[in-house]
């Protein structure tokens, strides 16, 4: 289930974990529909900002998803892309050294050279 308003969030949240306690009972830990319950409350979790909590259950789904069905299943590589989605982006600091020229270098001038 996805929501669009944040005020939802929560609700969807307590949707999606229902749906994997469930699910969990009726079918085991390792069936599919578990596995899909469970990436569902991957991206419910990142969708509400609970950025920790997507991440390392994304980690496990993957992990469980690898073992249960191959590293090459669809579904396999779908949780592969939730990681990656729910995986906090480095962010790389500018530059900040100031580039200088050679000495014997002239960066080029807009204004062409006048013969003397």
């Amino acid at each position: 289930m996805t929501c669009t308003r944040p005020g939802l969030y929560s609700q969807v949240i307590e949707y999606d974990e229902a749906t994997v306690r469930l699910s969990s009972t009726v079918h085991g830990s390792d069936h599919p529909d578990t596995l899909r319950a469970r990436n569902n409350l991957v991206i419910s979790y990142g969708d509400a900002g609970r950025a920790q909590e997507a991440l390392h259950l994304a980690q496990q789904v993957l992990t469980d998803r690898e073992q249960i069905l191959g590293p090459d299943h669809p579904t396999t590589l779908r949780a592969r892309k939730n990681l990656v989605r729910e995986a906090p982006i480095p962010v790389q600091q500018p530059d900040l050294a100031t580039p200088t020229a050679a000495p014997d270098h002239q960066p080029p001038s807009d204004i062409p050279e006048q013969p003397v």
